[in-house]
Order: structure tokens, then sequence, then C-alpha cells
């Protein structure tokens, strides 16, 4: 039962429970210690008095009810007053008893709403600036790891017959006994170290491994480090890059076969297997011609262009279609990251195939840098750059378009730039215009700068 009383000093009503009567305690309005006594309320009292007491100004609050268990608004005595009272004093708790609470003792600071949108903005803004450097370290890292292109044009020694040369002068003693017809490789073998003079590996050499691996777990880690924020892109980086760098290659090669397995060979194209037929075929005659040292300009890039970069880019793209198709929630940054690793699998295979057939033992330390960095980095862009074209065409993918036509346009639409580009760069090699392949090159990495850059834009 709470029963009311009346301060001495300031004249403030209170309510306070019966069991605190008879001891001292602070009063909240004037914080003067008294002792709680009430008086026996009158018979003809019929209802509590609500008017605020005569003292207290029309305009000025009541204070607030006293209730026990309420700890946010207990009163301690100063340590000077206790000490000059014997009586213990106790804390009176008050909740709120009228609309108009008497303020906090702690000014409400008003800009407290400004400081908080300050706040939030300044992450976002860290965030975009964070986004914006991350893309431009990028874009320089591309065009970076194009300086083993531009050491191996200028100043590189790929010159094989030159090397030849002088191996057979310095060696002519050990190689007294070889047989005229013997291979290549025989006469590699039977040199010191196995190698020519001035080749950088020597022919069975295992070490060509090593680079691949260092190319292999540079790009993708530098991809992972540089697109940290894309957590979930990790695990299908690393799958993409082993699933291209192995099923992919071997899907090119299988083209490969089944083009040469089926040279000379006519068939009535009917259905589906006849189309997959005459583009085997298509895929067959390309090839030849690309390699065809006899061939122009036009041939070898036609031959490039429908052999080489159609069927490499069509293989590196899987697993952009695959990720696609199976995942609800996939972005066109996790798309690029996926082609990016897709590129860099493709790119380190191929080098591991042609260091072993035709750099170890023949040639130098350049084209080793050209092959795991350059290259790599080419295939990186290209794979990239499609992938997000792929990602804003999916009605054009295998299984959503409505026929094999659609999937055609669609080949043309996000894999046309690239593809052309690839067997440009071919093309420009094979005809000894290594000038041209390096502004082919700068291009590709240009083209994949703008694809991203665009699509920021419209963001």
């Amino acid at each position: 039962m709470r029963l009311a009383i009346q301060c001495p000093s300031c004249k403030v009503r209170l309510k306070v429970e019966q069991r605190l009567l008879g001891k001292r305690v602070k009063c909240p309005g004037c914080a003067q210690p008294i002792t709680l006594k009430v008086k026996q309320p009158k018979p003809k009292a019929s209802a509590p008095d609500t008017k605020p007491p005569k003292s207290l100004r029309p305009d000025e609050p009541t204070l607030p009810t006293m209730e026990e268990g309420a700890e946010t608004y207990g009163v301690k005595s100063s340590s000077t007053r206790s000490a000059q009272r014997d009586e213990p004093t106790e804390s009176i708790q008050t909740p709120a008893m009228t609309p108009n609470p008497l303020p906090s003792p702690r000014p409400r600071r008003t800009n407290e709403p400004v400081v908080q949108r300050e706040r939030k903005k300044k992450p976002i803004k860290q965030k975009e600036e964070s986004a914006t450097d991350r893309r431009w370290l990028l874009y320089s890292a591309l065009l970076a790891t194009m300086i083993p292109l531009v050491f191996s044009i200028f100043m590189g020694d790929s010159d094989v017959i030159e090397r030849l040369e002088r191996s057979l002068t310095e060696n002519a003693g050990q190689l007294a006994d070889l047989d005229a017809d013997a291979s290549m490789d025989d006469l590699i073998n039977a040199l010191p170290d196995q190698k020519l003079t001035g080749a950088h590996l020597s022919r069975q050499t295992w070490l060509h491994w090593v680079y691949a691996g260092a190319s292999l777990v540079g790009f993708v880690g530098f991809y992972m480090l540089l697109f940290s924020n894309v957590q979930s892109a990790r695990g299908l980086m690393i799958g993409s890059a082993l699933f291209t760098a192995t099923v992919g290659i071997l899907l090119l090669l299988g083209f490969q076969w089944v083009t040469a397995f089926t040279a000379g060979t006519r068939i009535v194209p009917r259905g589906l297997i006849g189309l997959l037929f005459l583009v085997v075929k298509l895929i067959g005659y390309s090839y030849s011609a690309a390699l065809d040292p006899g061939n122009g300009f036009i041939s070898s890039m036609l031959g490039f262009t429908f052999g080489v970069g159609l069927c490499e880019e069509i293989c590196k793209a899987i697993p952009v279609v695959v990720f696609l198709k199976e995942s609800r929630q996939a972005t066109w940054r996790t798309a690029c990251l996926i082609g990016l690793a897709s590129g860099v699998g493709f790119g380190v295979s191929e080098g591991i195939a042609y260091s072993a057939d035709y750099y170890n033992g023949l040639m130098g330390l350049d084209i080793y840098l050209v092959r795991f960095i350059s290259c790599v980095a080419l295939h990186s862009a290209w794979a990239g750059g499609a992938a997000v074209l792929m990602y804003f065409n999916q009605s054009y993918l295998p299984g959503e378009a409505e026929s094999w036509i659609d999937v055609l346009i669609g080949i043309a639409v996000y894999m046309g730039v690239a593809i052309v580009l690839h067997g440009l760069y071919d093309t420009l090699l094979k005809q000894e215009y290594e000038i041209g392949a390096l502004v082919t090159a700068i291009a590709s990495i240009g083209w994949f700068v703008f694809i991203i850059e665009r699509i920021r834009d419209e963001d």
C-alpha cells in the first residue's frame, strides 16, 4: 500500500510504500534528507487531490511517484550529509506519474541524428573508394603482365636456328656419331644438359610445372585478394581454374582428335548429329588453315578465329555457363571472377603443353615468362569479359535459348569480340608482326576494362 506525503522543504507531494515510513531518505525534488511521516487521511476525503501544491507555479511540472524496485531513479545522499546524520538513508525510485516528466540531468544532444547519418555515410564512401582502387589495381596489374611480351619482342633471344647452329659448332665432337636422320629430340638429348646453347631448360625437365603452379597460384590468389568481398566466389574460382586446366584442355584435344579422325569423311548433314559434324569439320579446316605455314594473313586469320579462338573460348566458357544455370544468386562480379579463373586455368595448362613440346631444350627464359604471365593474363581477360557479357545475355545460353540458332547468335554476341581478338593475336604472331600482336594484346586488356567500367556506370 502506498501513502501520500509532502516534503517539508520543497512541498513536493510524493507517494511511498508503507514499509518505508519512519525511515530517512533524500527527497528527489530538493535533495534534502527527510523523515518519511504521513498524517492520517481525513474521513471526508473521497478522492485524492490531483491539483498541484500552491507553492508550485502553474507551469511547473510535478515530480514522479516513488516506487520500490525501479533502480534507474534511485538517489543516494552525499558523503558529507550522510556523515552528519546517524540514521541510514535509502534510495527511492520514482517512475513517471505525469505526462510531463522532469528533464534528464544530462541535456539531450539535439544534433545526435545528424551525427548518426554522418557515421552511416562515411563507411559507404570508403567502400566505394576501396572498390574503385581495387578495380584500377586490377587494370594496372593486367597491363603490367604485358611487360614480358614487350621484353621478348624487343630484347628477347628466341632465334632457334641461330641457337641450333651454335650448338652444332660447339659440340661437333659429341654429335659425330649421331645418325643423319636423327630427330630433333635425339639431337638435343645428345647435347650437354640436354638443351641447345642458350636454352633455359633441358629437354627432360619438369621445372616448367613449377612455373605453371606459380602462375596458377599467383593469378588466382591475386584475384581472390583483390575481390576479397566476394567470399562465395573463392571455391568457385579454384574449381573453375582446375576444371578448365584439365577437362577443358581434354575437350579441346578431343575436338582436334575428332577433326583429324574424320578427315576425308563425307556425310550428309541430318538433324543435330549432322550439324555437329559440320561444326567439327569447320573447326578441322580452320585448324589446318591456321597451322599451314604457306597460308597468307587472311587464311590464317580465318583459321585462328574459327578454329583456335572459337574452340578455346567455348572451353573456357563452360564453367561460367554451369554457374549461371545452377546459381540463383549469381551476380556479374561473380561471373567475371569465374571467367577470369577459367582463363587462368586454360592459359596455365596450355603453357605446360607448349613447354613440353616446343620450349624445353630449345627456347630461352623470355618465352616462358610470356607463356606463363602474358598469355595467361590474355586468356583471363578474354574469358572474364565474355563471362560478364554472358551474364547479361543469359537468354542465349544452352537450355535457355529456344533453338540452336539462338545459341549460335549468343556465342557471337558475348564471345565474338574475344574470339576475334584471340584469332588476330595468334595470326600476327604467326606472320611475325610482333608489334601488331602487342597492340592487340593491349587492346584486349582495354576491351575488358571498357566492359567493366561501362557496367559500373550503368549501376
